[in-house]
């Protein structure tokens, strides 16, 4: 797919003589601040914006989304040291402060991209040549991260997976917006002492289900059947090709790894005061070896909880070492752009690619991480934006019945493999 020029004869480009008509007008980028005034947009001194969320593979944990925007500095308003200036509106403190990234399509829609608070600002001296102020904030999960609490009366016997969550945000202070699903498995009193961040973890971990910070601020707790009735898990939310043969996102590149890396094929988990559970996928041991899984922090409140879980990492990672592990794709069109702002956590999206000699691949895929990379070249307008997914693969999910890695060879190669 190619680029669309623009900003060419107010907005035309050869209408009149070539009957192209009308280029579309391009996105731009929302930065606000938060003051007691209100959000403050301070879209027109923005340079770059790089926003990360997600996780690297699925049996980890999802990291915290962080968010890095560079703002052209030649007033000095984005000076940490101005006692002026923007940062200093919102209380004494320079950092810490609300701070949220969006991006307003041409229609006037903002789409959230990133929600949460100030880390550091780094600016460097206004001089002639240039000068940068570069904003880093962090959602949600860093304040859960530093709230540590300490040992008290047991609560929470037979708590659900999505209570405990509840239990653990009202333990650190939460007062933001949340999302829990109420979870399928039981858990062991807490005595709620140690990290939150780490305790919420360890919570998601024992449903085998997904916890994380959306690009609105709001934290989330999926339970492990999400897969089979969320309808943006259950049916595919985007589709990305390499070719004009099939309607889609044309993508530029993507990951496809053929390792043992994420094989898992014996899962051991062990509850305090129950009896270790095991599950093992004989074949793949044999082929690669014990590829071991061992957890004895997983407070099951029932063994059989606990063998449950077992059984589906061995089933989802027993054969990982054919993998689609990311796309990337150039947001150069209204497909690109509506993927690059409808995207999310856990969506289920179909990429196909065509390889010399006729075979083809056709896969559907979790979405693990979103990395946007944007450019704002004469602010706030967007001059490059470009989109990676990591995802993973159809394997995870076979055994929930709604496809599997066999059904990705869909033609043969010209040996009839």
């Amino acid at each position: 797919m190619t680029d669309v020029a623009r900003g060419y004869g107010e907005g035309t480009y050869g209408s009149g003589l070539y009957g192209y008509g009308r280029v579309p007008a391009a996105p731009t980028i929302d930065v606000e601040v938060w003051t007691p005034a209100g959000w403050v947009d301070v879209s027109c001194d923005g340079r770059t914006v790089d926003v990360t969320r997600g996780r690297s593979s699925w049996t980890e944990s999802f990291a915290a989304a962080t968010a890095v925007v560079e703002l052209a500095n030649f007033t000095g308003l984005y000076s940490a040291w101005n006692k002026h200036g923007i940062w200093a509106t919102s209380s004494p403190y320079r950092t810490g402060v609300p701070f949220r990234v969006g991006i307003i399509t041409p229609d006037g829609v903002r789409h959230p991209l990133f929600t949460g608070t100030t880390d550091a600002v780094v600016d460097t001296w206004p001089d002639i040549v240039d000068a940068v102020a570069t904003v880093t904030a962090t959602d949600a999960f860093k304040l859960l991260a530093r709230a540590q609490g300490l040992a008290r009366t047991p609560v929470g016997d037979g708590d659900r997976t999505g209570a405990r969550i509840g239990r653990l945000l009202a333990a650190a202070g939460y007062t933001g917006p949340q999302a829990l699903d109420a979870g399928t498995v039981t858990m062991q009193a807490t005595d709620l002492a140690g990290v939150a961040l780490d305790l919420m973890r360890v919570t998601g971990e024992t449903e085998w289900g997904w916890v994380y910070v959306d690009e609105s601020g709001t934290v989330r707790f999926r339970q492990r059947d999400a897969v089979q009735t969320d309808p943006r898990m259950v049916n595919v939310q985007w589709t990305f090709v390499d070719d004009d043969s099939t309607a889609g996102v044309c993508y530029s590149d993507i990951s496809l790894p053929t390792d043992s890396d994420a094989v898992v094929n014996i899962a051991q988990i062990t509850p305090a005061g129950l009896p270790t559970q095991t599950a093992t996928d004989t074949a793949s041991t044999a082929w690669f070896g014990p590829r071991t899984y061992t957890r004895t922090d997983l407070p099951y409140k029932v063994a059989a909880d606990a063998a449950a879980t077992c059984q589906l990492i061995v089933l989802e990672q027993a054969g990982q070492e054919r993998r689609v592990e990311g796309i990337t794709f150039d947001v150069r069109d209204a497909a690109g752009m509506a993927a690059a702002i409808g995207v999310r956590l856990n969506d289920r999206v179909r990429v196909i690619r065509h390889f010399p000699g006729g075979y083809v691949l056709d896969a559907e895929l979790l979405v693990n991480s979103v990395h946007h990379q944007i450019a704002a070249v004469g602010a706030p307008e967007v001059s490059a934006w470009t989109v990676q997914l990591g995802t993973a693969d159809a394997l995870m999910v076979r055994d929930f019945a709604l496809w599997d890695v066999a059904g990705w060879d869909v033609a043969t190669d010209q040996w009839g493999v």
